[in-house]
């Protein structure tokens, strides 16, 4: 790989420095690398070919629901306390440097990970849209009261429920969900 694309998250503590860091490292190797606020994560250059996070597992998640559509690997560095999606963590500078070498070398094994399109009708019409790499929740605004839920799979009816609100998670939502339980 030789085209990369970080977004890191403004709000975490030394992400800007570590931005320029990687930055800088996969310049002086001949690699280009675009560097974005995670605010202007959707323009990603024709030819980026790997997607670097840096932040935590929110920063992670919502590049997966931006970018979605462009089907390009992502990595994360994690920038926090814990990750459980971030993949490297920043505290030793050998791991960053050392996935970095891997990814220009081609050593990487990729990971498919499903995610969710959600659809919200009333009354039969569209009210609500969006995709997730962790879970879809559906809950009330209003004052509490069941919901009457249908609920379809890929456009066939699976059930119908009256609860006070429903999560559907992936595989990778449900591991992070066992995991902080």
């Amino acid at each position: 790989m030789k085209h990369f694309y970080l977004i890191w998250n403004p709000l975490r503590k030394g992400t800007g420095e570590m931005a320029e860091q990687i930055r800088a490292y996969l310049a002086e190797r001949g690699c280009v690398c675009t560097v974005r606020g995670k605010e202007e994560a959707a323009h990603v250059p024709a030819g980026t070919e790997c997607v670097i996070t840096l932040g935590g597992d929110g920063t992670l998640i919502r590049a997966a629901r931006d970018l979605a559509a462009l089907h390009l690997p992502m990595i994360g560095v994690n920038m926090g306390s814990l990750g459980y999606l971030t993949q490297i963590g920043s505290r030793e500078p050998k791991e960053v440097t050392g996935m970095l070498d891997d990814l220009m070398a081609d050593r990487f094994q990729l990971e498919r990970r499903m995610m969710l399109r959600g659809s919200v009708f009333r009354d039969g019409e569209m009210t609500a849209e969006d995709i997730a790499l962790n879970e879809i929740l559906i809950t009330r605004r209003e004052m509490p009261k069941l919901l009457d839920l249908s609920v379809s799979v890929n456009g066939a009816p699976l059930s119908r429920y009256r609860a006070d609100g429903m999560i559907v998670a992936t595989p990778t939502g449900s591991t992070a969900y066992n995991m902080s339980a």
